[in-house]
Order: structure tokens, then C-alpha cells, then sequence
């Protein structure tokens, strides 16, 4: 006697197959029969198998049929102790046994019987018989059983291992050699070769995963040209898992359902799945111990493939599903589980079913947040607000709904501003909660609604002499600037002594950065706004909290002309918004940058970054505010003679509420240098007249935000007006305090042109100290080029070349088109240099920024992108726009074409240039 045992699908019927027809071949009498769960009750089942379809004598034949009448199949049980036979059927038991005992004295007799777990006990009770007296018989019998540790018939079990003549063949999983072996069996030798490793480590060495795994790999490259570089996954081995499991006890594929809906989170042990399931612990771990052993299952209880659960809870009815998941939930909220495991089967289940659901997916929520898991949280929230039924609960989830989703696009906080404006007419708003919905309705445009929120909550506030009521006024005071016909200017935080108290004893981020921009707004740039400013970009990290407070600081130190400053802390904001995918926080950063870059003269940059910006949220998701990106990239590609872009970015449409808003004038402005640059003098003229009428009309008239009095003046000289001219640029720089700089350089420079040629040379060299103070290169290159004609008129040749020679090269730091053509006749005129339209092997590189030279000395010495930032201080994404812009300066396409051995420092190249041409 053999009996065959083995995990599930481990090769126990094909083993057995093989055997019976090994013995058939040889000219034995083979008989077979299959154990089944559904004839277990029945007397004789398995036996009568044996006799079916077996060609025996007559006389044998009859015996049997007599022995297998109705009475001896109904007489007793077919379940009871094997080991003693009943005196109901004794009769059936012994003539049965000894029908086959005198089959085997003319032939041999191989009786095989598959599962033998579910045969009836009369059955096994002739198995039994015919062991006993198998010593002198000519037969051999194998069966075929789980491999459990818990057998179904331990008696028989015990019964048969004692008799001589027994022998238990174990069939283990596959090996990896044997997978592999498997594999070449039905894939040529590459592939077996490649994915044998893979194979076993999916399949655990089942034969029939494995099978399977062959058929979907099969099926995969019967699909492609080229041999799948991994193993394909698919229907075939979905199919086969659930094939594993039910030919199991049912208790099996419940047990596997478990362990799928507890998933990797949650360790699947067998107390937790009896919990879950409503079964015996020992129960549980019978089947983890089976499912361990068919491969499905690791080492550590979980699943080896996700295709193997996903197919075990595709088995599951949706409801079903969504019952255990929440008992799962409970269980581990029980337990005190991390509320991140129990939030996912919440949600999973798709329903709240107990108040203490609503805290766990918030705090999941704050979680996932923190991660910058945003799509995670909002699923988190929405659920939450579902399944609560408190309305002042309701407001909070909903806030914190809208921030993320204004996070990702501010269009998408549509249904949530809705709510928290329902809630705003019930009276369920706080305070914080009506500040927040101000700042959503701002972005998605609905300015007038904000308006009235806004309005109403400043004159329910009263005086500013508590922190709320100041940071009130400020919010006011903000919107007074940026969307002035909406917020009336009123006496605000600033020259409150009340409020001045209220502010200092503020501490969020916001409260001083928008301080620090108002008195920049309102007094001009100082050391007391800057400090503010750059306190807060110091102090704070970047947040759902915080973005707004960097974004006003930033603006603080644009509007102070502390480009460089800003620069930096602006590119990392960038970098780090970019890398945890907060598509808004980028736009508006790239917003601020791009203006950042203009105002250097990086103009390259500057298309760049309000392209980008443009690129991360849609049109409505700016509302009025896409007149910022847009101006910014109208105002670089006119200035670098991309006029075609230029009128692209024209024909964007925006919003009519831009109107009312401090977008309007940069807009204005932006597309009057578009006309100016293209000869449409009156149009231009009328573009920056009217911005300047709005910026006046609305009190905001500061040359920091929109300087339109030299844009003015430029389109006066044009006409050959220059006391026009000359009269407009001493009205902007009798404003003070307020003008920095870079808007005093640029005026001196228009002042210059409308003042006598004597007084012309002291102005630009005035204009351009105050330029490269604040790093204006585009500014500054339109001075220097002035200069070296005023000295070329005064016959200094000598500094009309050194001037206009600096200019040339600040005109293609810039990529200023329409400058270096103008400068090229210049050169021409005052001689000496290489004219702009006949550049020399070096002019790409003499086109090159400082901070450009450095990056791509590092790059010509093959340093990567990262050893670069380390080196330079900036970050990676800086490196890349500075690679963007070298190989666009250079008519090159990679580092490896960068010119070998480049020094670092541009000294050192100018000298070696020097040499050569001395030689």
C-alpha cells in the first residue's frame, strides 16, 4: 500500500494517473475511484467505483452486484469507526474484499483511490481488509490524501502506517531547479532560464501556479514581437488560485478571503482571521498552514503575489466584502491599531458605521498629509464627511477638504466652497473657516462673494485690538491691493497702535510676512520688512499653513528689489513643491519666480518658469490671477524678439474679473511693451495710460507692482516728446521711499534720453550702479548700450567700446534679440570687438551668465546634476534650467559637446582668449 500526500495542486492525481497507467500497461487489473465530499454519507461509494466500469466475470460480477444491493447501500452509515465493522455490513465488507483478493490470484490488481480523505467508512474498512491480507496477495493499492495536521480519518490513517507493506510518498512543492525544469518543458531555454527565479518565487513551487504562469507568459508573448523582459502575470493565474482553493474545504477559501481583506498592513494571524471570520483559532491556522504549503501563502502569511489576492477578493460579493472589511476595521481599532490600517478598510467598505470611524479617517487624513499622500487624505475626509452627522464637524472636514483640493487645482474646490458657503448662510462658519473660504473663493473668481464674506466679518470685529480682528484688517488691508474695487482702502493694521499691539503679539507666519509686504507696499522697501520676510522663509517649512505666508514673503523681497535673496529661497520652494507633486504650491511659486527672473534680466528663465506655471493648473484654476504668468511671459519673449510667442500669449483668454483686480495694470503693461516692441506707439500708450489711471483710481500706485510712468515715457520719446517723457520719470522718482533701485536705474536711464546730452553720461552711470546693485541684467545691458553711444558722441572712443562691449555681453547673457541687433551696429560704429551678427568661435560662451560659466564648467569636467548642486549651493532643478540654457547659448545638445577643460572662473578663459589672439 501507498499513500500519496501533498499541499494543494502539488501532483497527487497526476501521480496517481501515472501509476494506474504504468500498472495498466503492464497488464495489471486496475481499478479506480475518487473520493468526493458530496458522497460521504453514503455507504459503499467509493467502493462501487471500483467495481464500475470494470470488465469482470460473470459469475464475479454477479457476486458483486448481489453483495451492493439497495439493502446493504441504505443498511447502516457510511460515517463511524473504521476499524470495527458493523454486523449490517460485515456480509458486504468481507465479500467485497474478497472478490478483489481472488481477482489478484489470476492477474494483478492495483486498486487506486484519489482523496481518500472523503471516503465512506465501509469503504475504508475494505481498504483495511485488504491491507491485512495483502502479505500474500498479488495487489497493489495507493491512495491519495491532503496534507494536513489534522487528518480526516486519523484512525485508518494510524491503522495503515502500522501494517507492513505501507509506504507514504510526500510530494513537497517544486524546487527552484524544478520550476526551472518546468519551465524549459514548454518555454525555450532564454526564457526558462530568465524567469525560473521569478516563477518559483511567485508560484511557490505549486505545479498548478506554475502551469499557469507558463500559460500567461505563453499568452504575453504571443501578443508582442519581443519576449516579455518579466514575467507576465495575468487571467490564467487569477483562475488557478481560485481553482487551489476550491478544491479544498470550503473553510480554505473563507480563510483565504480573510487574510486578503486584512491585507500586508495587517499581520494575518490566526486569532486575528477567527476573529475576523467567526471560526477556532486552530481552524485558522490548519488552513494558513495549507495555504502555506500550496504556495499561495510566504513564510510570513501573507501573499506572494497581489494578483493572488486581488483574485481571492474578486471572489467576494460586494457586499460581503464591504461587511468584513468593516468588522476587519473594528477588530483593529480594538486592537489599537495604527489608524492608518483601519482607515483603509474603511474605506475599502465604503461606509462609517460607528462615530469613532470620523476621528481615525481624520487623523489618517493629517497622516497622509504630512506624506504628501493628497489623494489618500481627501478619500480619508470625503468619507468622513459622509458618514458625519455633527454640522459643525461637517464645516471642519469640508475646510480641510477644500485645502487639499486647492493644493492640487483650485477649480476642483468647487463643491466644497459650496458647502462652506451654505454653511456661511446658516451661521456655521468660524472665523478661520470664514478666512479660508475667503482665499477659495478668491482663486476659483468669485471675488464678489469673497468680498461680502470679508466686508461683514471686519465690521462684526469692530476695532483690531485683539490678534483675530488685526490679522483681519491685514487680510483687508492685502485685498485693498489686490482687488481694490471689492476692498475699499480703509484705515488699516499698520497705523492702528491697537492693532500694531495685536500684530506683535502674533506669531504665525502669515501675520509677518503680510506685514512685511504692506510696508513695502506702503513705505517702500526697509531693514524692518526685510527682516520680517526673510524670518519667516527661514523659519517656516513649506505646509498647507505656511504657503501663503512664503508666497508674501517672497513678494516682500521682489518688491524691496532683493532679487537674488528671493531667487534662492524661490528655486528651492520650487524644487520641493515639485517633488511632493503639489501642483498649485508650483504654479504660483513658478508665478513668483518667473517675476523674479524678469526683474534679473534672466529672460530665458523668466519664459520658463510663467510657462510652467501656465502648465500646472488649468486656466480656471488661476481665476483673475493668470494675468501674472501671462504678463510675465508676454513681457520675456518680447523682449528676446519672440513677438509670435508673445502674440500667443495675447490670445489667451482672461477672465473679465481681472478687471478688478492688481493683475490688471501687470497686464496692462505687458502687452503695451508687446505694441511698443512692434511699433504700435499710440496703442502702447494707451496700455500703460490706462494702467497707470487703475493703479491711481485704486491707491495702489506703486512703481514696485507697475512702474507705467517710464513705460509711459519710452512711448513719449518714441513720438519725440521728451519733456512728456522727462516730466512723467520726475513724477515717479519724487515717490521716495517707495522706489528701489531697479525702478530707479530704469528711470534714470528714460531721464537720460530726455535730458541733455551733457547731463546723459552722469544719469546711466548713475542708472547703472543702481542696476547692478539689484542684478538687472536686461536693464542694465539697455543702459550700458545708451552710455556707449553718449560716449561715442563725446568722442571717448576708449570707453565707448569698453561700455558697448559690456553691454554685448549682458545683451546675450539675456538673449535679448532685438538688443544685441541694435547693438551690433553700435559696435560697428564705435569699433574695436566683433560685431553681434558675425560672432567669433567664443561668442556662446561669452553669452553666458556667471552663474551659467560655473554651472558648465563642472558639467564640461562630466560632474553630474547632483555633484553640480552640491557644489554651487543650488539645487538640481536650477542646475537643469542653467543646462536648458547653455546648450540653447552654445547650439549644443548634451554636456559631452560642452568644451573640454572650461575653468571655472571666466577670468581665466578671458585670459587664454587674450593670449591666442596676442599670438
Amino acid at each position: 500500500m501507498a499513500l500519496i500526500t501533498g499541499g494543494i495542486a502539488s501532483g497527487k492525481t497526476e501521480l496517481l494517473g501515472y501509476a494506474a497507467d504504468a500498472a495498466a500497461a503492464a497488464g495489471a487489473l486496475v481499478v479506480t475511484a475518487v473520493g468526493s465530499r458530496a458522497e460521504r454519507t453514503l455507504q459503499f461509494s467509493v467502493l462501487g467505483q471500483l467495481f464500475h466500469g470494470v470488465d469482470l466475470p460473470d459469475g464475479i460480477s454477479d457476486r458483486v452486484a448481489e453483495l451492493l444491493n439497495e439493502e446493504t447501500l441504505t443498511a447502516g452509515t457510511a460515517a463511524g469507526e473504521p476499524l470495527t465493522v458493523g454486523h449490517e455490513n460485515a456480509r458486504a465488507v468481507h465479500g467485497l474484499s474478497m472478490v478483489l483478493l481472488e481477482l489478484a490470484r489470476k492477474r494483478p490488481v492495483v486498486v487506486c483511490v484519489d482523496d481518500v480523505q472523503f471516503a465512506d467508512s465501509p469503504s475504508l474498512q475494505v481498504l483495511l481488509y485488504l491491507q491485512q491480507r495483502i502479505r500474500s496477495a498479488n495487489m497493489l493499492i495507493v491512495l491519495t490524501e491532503w496534507a494536513t495536521s489534522h487528518p480526516t480519518h486519523p484512525v485508518f490513517r494510524a491503522e495503515i502506517a502500522r501494517q507492513p507493506y505501507f509506504h507514504r510518498i510526500r510530494l513537497n512543492p517544486l524546487t527552484r531547479r524544478g520550476v526551472a525544469g518546468l519551465l524549459a518543458a514548454h518555454l525555450d531555454t532564454p526564457a526558462a532560464n530568465r524567469h525560473a527565479a521569478a516563477c518559483w518565487r511567485i508560484s511557490g513551487g505549486n505545479p498548478l501556479l506554475v502551469k499557469a504562469l507558463i500559460a500567461d507568459h505563453r499568452d504575453a508573448a504571443a501578443r508582442s514581437v519581443h519576449d516579455a523582459p518579466e514575467l507576465v502575470v495575468g487571467e490564467e493565474f487569477g483562475e488557478a488560485v481560485i481553482a487551489c482553493l476550491n478544491r479544498w474545504d470550503p473553510i480554505l477559501l473563507t480563510v483565504a478571503r480573510g487574510i486578503a481583506v486584512l491585507g500586508e498592513s495587517s499581520p494575518a494571524s490566526a486569532k486575528t482571521l477567527g476573529r475576523l471570520l467567526g471560526i477556532k483559532a486552530d481552524s485558522a491556522t490548519q488552513s494558513l498552514d495549507v495555504l502555506t504549503l500550496a504556495g499561495l501563502l510566504d513564510s510570513a502569511g501573507r501573499y506572494r503575489h497581489p494578483s493572488a489576492a486581488a483574485a481571492v477578493l474578486d471572489s467576494l460579493g460586494p457586499e460581503d466584502r464591504g461587511r468584513m472589511h468593516q468588522r476587519a476595521a473594528d477588530l483593529l481599532y480594538q486592537d489599537r491599531a495604527p489608524v492608518a490600517q483601519i482607515a483603509r478598510h474603511l474605506i475599502t467598505a465604503d461606509q462609517v458605521h460607528s462615530p469613532w470611524a470620523i476621528g481615525v479617517l481624520r487623523e489618517t487624513a493629517e497622516t497622509a498629509l504630512a506624506d504628501d499622500n493628497v489623494d489618500f487624505a481627501v478619500t480619508c475626509l470625503e468619507l468622513a464627511y459622509r458618514g458625519s452627522s455633527d454640522r459643525d464637524e461637517r464645516v471642519e472636514i469640508t475646510t480641510a477638504l477644500a485645502r487639499l483640493e486647492w493644493r492640487s487645482n483650485p477649480a476642483a474646490t468647487t463643491e466644497s466652497v459650496a458647502r462652506l458657503n451654505a454653511a456661511l448662510r446658516d451661521g456655521q462658519l468660524s472665523d478661520q473657516n470664514l478666512l479660508a473660504l475667503i482665499k477659495f473663493l478668491l482663486s476659483p473668481d468669485h471675488p464678489a462673494e469673497a468680498g461680502v464674506a470679508l466686508n461683514a466679518l471686519v465690521e462684526s470685529a469692530g476695532a483690531p485690538d485683539n490678534p483675530f480682528a488685526a490679522e483681519l484688517h491685514l487680510v483687508h488691508h492685502l485685498l485693498s491691493f489686490s482687488h481694490p474695487p471689492l476692498f475699499p482702502r480703509r484705515p488699516h493694521a499698520l497705523t492702528d497702535p491697537a492693532a500694531g499691539d495685536a500684530i506683535s503679539t502674533a506669531v504665525r507666519p502669515w501675520t509677518r510676512a503680510v506685514t512685511s509686504l504692506l510696508t513695502v507696499l506702503t513705505e517702500g522697501p526697509g531693514a524692518n520688512a526685510d527682516a520680517a520676510a526673510d524670518h519667516v522663509l527661514h523659519s517656516f517649512a513649506l505646509d498647507d499653513e505656511t504657503i501663503d505666508a512664503l508666497l508674501l514673503a517672497l513678494l516682500a523681497l521682489v518688491y524691496s528689489d532683493r532679487l537674488a535673496t528671493a531667487a534662492r529661497w524661490c528655486d528651492a520652494l520650487i524644487e520641493e513643491a515639485s517633488s511632493r507633486r503639489a501642483k498649485t504650491w508650483e504654479a504660483l511659486l513658478s508665478n513668483i519666480g518667473a517675476d523674479i527672473a524678469l526683474r534679473q534680466g534672466d529672460l530665458p528663465l523668466a519664459a520658463d518658469r510663467a510657462r510652467a506655471a501656465l502648465s500646472r493648473i488649468p486656466a480656471q484654476g488661476w481665476g483673475a490671477s493668470i494675468g501674472s504668468p501671462l504678463a510675465s511671459l508676454i513681457m520675456a519673449t518680447t523682449a528676446m524678439g519672440e513677438f509670435g510667442a508673445a502674440a500667443a500669449a495675447l490670445k489667451q483668454a482672461v477672465p473679465k474679473s481681472m478687471a478688478q483686480t492688481w493683475f490688471a495694470p501687470q497686464y496692462l503693461r505687458a502687452r503695451g511693451h508687446y505694441l511698443l516692441a512692434t511699433n504700435h506707439l499710440t496703442a502702447a500708450l494707451n496700455d500703460f495710460e490706462s494702467c497707470g489711471a487703475l493703479m491711481t483710481k485704486w491707491n495702489i500706485d506703486q512703481p514696485a507692482l507697475a512702474p507705467w510712468r517710464r513705460d509711459a515715457a519710452l512711448v513719449h520719446l518714441r513720438l519725440g516728446e521728451p519733456e512728456a517723457a522727462s516730466e512723467l520719470i520726475t513724477q515717479q522718482l519724487r515717490i521716495g521711499g517707495s522706489i528701489g533701485p531697479r525702478t530707479k536705474g530704469a528711470s534714470l536711464r528714460v531721464l537720460a534720453e530726455a535730458a541733455d546730452p551733457d547731463q546723459r553720461p552722469h544719469l546711466l552711470a548713475e542708472a547703472a550702479q543702481q542696476l547692478r546693485s539689484c542684478g538687472d541684467r536686461f536693464e542694465l545691458a539697455l543702459t550700458l548700450a545708451d552710455l556707449g553711444e553718449v560716449y561715442h558722441r563725446l568722442g571717448d572712443s576708449a570707453k565707448a567700446r569698453e561700455v558697448t562691449q559690456q553691454a554685448v555681453q549682458a545683451a546675450r547673457s539675456c538673449e535679448a534679440a532685438p538688443l544685441q541687433q541694435r547693438l551690433a551696429a553700435v559696435q560697428t560704429t564705435v569699433g574695436g570687438g566683433t560685431p553681434a551678427d558675425e560672432p567669433d568661435e567664443n561668442d556662446g560662451l561669452a553669452a553666458l551668465s556667471d552663474a551659467e560659466w560655473r554651472v558648465a564648467s563642472l558639467a564640461s569636467l562630466r560632474h553630474t546634476n547632483r555633484a553640480i548642486s552640491r557644489k554651487l549651493s543650488i539645487t538640481e532643478s536650477t542646475v537643469e534650467q542653467h543646462l536648458t540654457r547653455i546648450y540653447r547659448k552654445l547650439k549644443i545638445d548634451s554636456r559631452t559637446q560642452l568644451p573640454e577643460g572650461l575653468p571655472f572662473r571666466r577670468t581665466a578663459w578671458a585670459a587664454e582668449v587674450r593670449r591666442d589672439h596676442a599670438g
